[in-house]
């Protein structure tokens, strides 16, 4: 029964994004840090993810298997990073011109596209090297006025989504290991707190 209820899940959460799938297959092999200032683009997949998440609760069902749980945690995790983009941190990206700063960042880093095409199993070794460029950006954005602790922060935000996304595409249900990104990331998830701003100064 354990199995057939989980295959029901699984189900659901296929056909609410099969209306979608397309649009979703075809932006984010493309969603880069530079993304972040396209407000058209981000518009479009925040309005794309609300319809999915209002499909799965339509029939109120309680998703108790592990992988259809971590589908869902993903998508509202990044509706909610989404929404804090689609605020006042896209005026702070846009003004930052993070296309250019996150370019200048892959640079030296060498990290975001070469590591995302192999995966180590442990999702924090990932993180380690990913970090760097993370930080990198942040350093930059600090010195655009338009740009608040709490707007930089959100940069943190999307990293720590893009690391379960990455994570949940590669994931069967038998090798899913923790659910919760501030357990699994918690280097991006730190970062993301405002107080410890004033460490990265001295870095």
């Amino acid at each position: 029964m354990e199995n057939s209820t989980c295959g029901e899940e699984s189900h659901r959460i296929f056909m609410c994004l099969l209306l979608h799938y397309r649009y979703i297959r075809s932006v984010f092999p493309v969603l880069e840090y530079k993304s972040l200032s396209d407000y058209k683009l981000v518009s479009h997949q925040l309005a794309r993810f609300q319809f999915v998440m209002d499909c799965l609760k339509l029939k109120n069902i309680e998703y108790t298997c592990e992988l259809p749980q971590m589908t869902i945690s993903l998508i509202e995790r990044s509706l909610s990073v989404g929404m804090k983009i689609d605020g006042d941190a896209f005026i702070c990206f846009r003004d930052a011109d993070i296309a250019k700063v996150s370019e200048n960042c892959e640079k030296p880093t060498k990290v975001f596209e070469e590591k995302i095409e192999v995966l180590p199993k442990d999702k924090s070794v990932s993180v380690k090297e990913i970090n760097p460029m993370v930080d990198c950006i942040a350093k930059n954005l600090k010195d655009t006025p338009s740009c608040t602790k709490s707007q930089i922060a959100v940069l943190y935000l999307v990293a720590g989504a893009t690391s379960d996304h990455v994570y949940t595409e590669s994931l069967t249900e038998k090798e899913v290991p923790v659910s919760s990104t501030e357990k699994a990331v918690p280097g991006l998830v730190e970062r993301a707190n405002p107080t410890k701003w004033s460490e990265m100064k001295h870095q």
